[in-house]
């Protein structure tokens, strides 16, 4: 096994020496395999080894594996990390959160340590499996490719030096040298998807051809090259027509069309690629883009909200959650009604000079309120009453202004302006008018 890694190294022009590596080890077989060949390793190489292990907290022998390898690193004279995870919080995507919080602790591990690679004990039968798990649920070009024996990992690299290894070879090194280990019970359980494929269809495959695997490999390899000169295309409209917000990404659907339904697809994964969705998400994504709706608006996911809002798609990285504004207007005063609108009330001058943003009316007719909008508001036009909704939608205003849209009224609950998109015919009605009521929109800072 030694030599393998060896060969592994040289082929990949890794130079270890004077270097420390940090092995992810979980004590399952594998990773104790690892273990013991890269100890063998520091005996005629020159580098050191931390360990750095993950206690999930979800079996009962959990704590029992942590004390073994505590107590294996001890009488070894290794350096050991452990971090033990709290998924009481977590209700959904365990694996997902799992493997995010695992890789935070690898990197805290490698930053700490000064370390410059991550080794893990991926095998030859984790590449049949994970390809054939991507294509049963499916993926992206890249994501079908599976894993990869070197990866970029946060100025760090991740090292698979068993890829081209069967698990069968790694059990008879483990039979060999009596390496102790732990079974996690539940990779035997055929629940899960995984699992059936590790017991039935991976082994048929390589009782078919011993070699599958490098095969597999093979394949992964031409699948990361072709996906490579397509992402220059993806990563090329990304960086030209999509605007990055705090919490946000967006693009218009005139440009976003002029990709292939392939282009679109990969956009998509990468803009969204956090959320790690699934082939059947993206499809149901691009429903929506293409849907007739003008305006539309989806809590995909808990935190992803997709927006179409005429020629424009938003992705909004939280719920939208629109705020219920009632405010009393009483008086001559400035009256902030959001963090970025404020309704200053004042009096009229013949300098004052009116737009949709304002309006003149009578300071004896205060009080008035400014509120959201209702879904049964209407506004007297000179054709007669409208619906608020209806005139939104003629002025083409989008779904994401419309909930931010303010409704001026009195107190008989006359609407006598939607402000800053239309006056109400009453207005006229009104024959002094002393104060000036004008709504201020803060941009960049400044109210103007």
């Amino acid at each position: 096994m030694e030599r393998r890694i060896i060969t592994f190294l040289e082929e990949n022009n890794i130079n270890l020496d004077g270097k420390k590596i940090v092995l992810a080890v979980s004590t399952g077989i594998d990773s104790m395999v690892m273990l013991h060949a890269f100890i063998q390793l520091t005996k005629e190489l020159n580098f050191s080894i931390v360990v750095a292990h993950v206690n999930h907290q979800k079996r009962l022998q959990s704590q029992q594996e942590e004390e073994f390898i505590q107590k294996f690193c001890r009488d070894n004279k290794l350096v050991c990390y452990v971090k033990r995870l709290d998924f009481s919080s977590v209700t959904e995507n365990f694996q997902a959160e799992a493997r995010r919080r695992r890789y935070e602790f690898f990197q805290e591990v490698l930053v700490k340590e000064k370390a410059e690679y991550l080794a893990l004990a991926h095998h030859g039968n984790d590449v049949l499996e994970t390809i054939m798990m991507r294509l049963l649920r499916g993926s992206s070009l890249s994501g079908y490719a599976g894993m990869k024996a070197v990866v970029p990992f946060n100025n760090k690299t991740i090292i698979r030096p068993f890829l081209t290894v069967l698990k069968s070879d790694l059990e008879k090194y483990q039979q060999l040298k009596h390496i102790e280990y732990f079974e996690d019970q539940s990779n035997t359980e055929d629940v899960y998807t995984r699992n059936r494929l590790r017991k039935e269809i991976i082994p048929a495959l390589i009782k078919e051809d011993q070699n599958v695997h490098l095969k597999f490999l093979e394949f992964s390899e031409t699948l990361e090259e072709a996906s490579a000169e397509l992402h220059k295309i993806r990563d090329n409209f990304i960086q030209k027509k999509v605007v990055f917000g705090k919490e946000s990404v967006s693009f218009n659907i005139s440009d976003f069309k002029k990709l292939s339904v392939y282009m679109q697809t990969e956009v998509l994964y990468e803009l969204l690629k956090k959320y790690n969705l699934g082939k059947a998400n993206i499809v149901e994504l691009l429903k929506l883009v293409n849907s007739s709706k003008a305006n539309h608006e989806v809590l995909f996911k808990k935190d992803l909200t997709f927006v179409k809002e005429y020629n424009k798609i938003y992705f909004f990285f939280k719920e939208l959650i629109s705020e219920n504004i009632n405010i009393v207007i009483r008086e001559l005063k400035k009256y902030q009604i959001t963090d970025n609108i404020a309704i200053n009330v004042t009096k009229k001058t013949t300098e004052n000079i009116t737009n949709d943003n304002s309006i003149c009316y009578n300071s004896d007719k205060l009080p008035l309120v400014v509120r959201s909008r209702k879904p049964a508001d209407k506004i007297k036009l000179s054709q007669g009453y409208k619906k608020v909704k209806d005139l939104l939608i003629d002025k083409k205003i989008g779904i994401l202004q419309r909930k931010r849209v303010l409704i001026l009224e009195d107190d008989s609950h006359e609407i006598l302006a939607v402000l800053g998109i239309k006056k109400s015919e009453k207005l006229k009605e009104i024959k002094v008018k002393d104060i000036l009521i004008s709504m201020e929109e803060k941009t960049n800072g400044q109210f103007y």
